[in-house]
């Protein structure tokens, strides 16, 4: 079952922030997020602390996407530098 892809503002904003490079990668791993969260090419994993609700993904060795999904869902939250995202 495919899920739906939903986008939160902050991750809009984010996105549009991005280098164009980033925004094409981003674009491949759509498929990934719809069909299996847990993808090895993705390398999500769920976080912990304060943000123990959400997960991430790597677009690269430095840019991630947390996210959020349910059996029907995904839900982009935020997408940007490792060294900023989990500020």
């Amino acid at each position: 079952m495919k899920r739906e892809i939903l986008i939160k503002p902050t991750f809009k904003k984010d996105f549009e922030k991005l280098p164009s490079e980033m925004q094409e990668l981003f674009h491949k791993y759509v498929p990934y997020l719809q069909e299996d969260i847990f993808h090895p090419y993705l390398h999500a994993k769920p976080l912990s602390g304060k943000w123990r609700h959400f997960s991430s993904f790597r677009l690269t060795r430095n840019y991630r996407c947390i996210f959020t999904y349910d059996e029907a869902t995904v839900t982009l939250h935020l997408i940007s530098h490792r060294k900023d995202i989990y500020r």
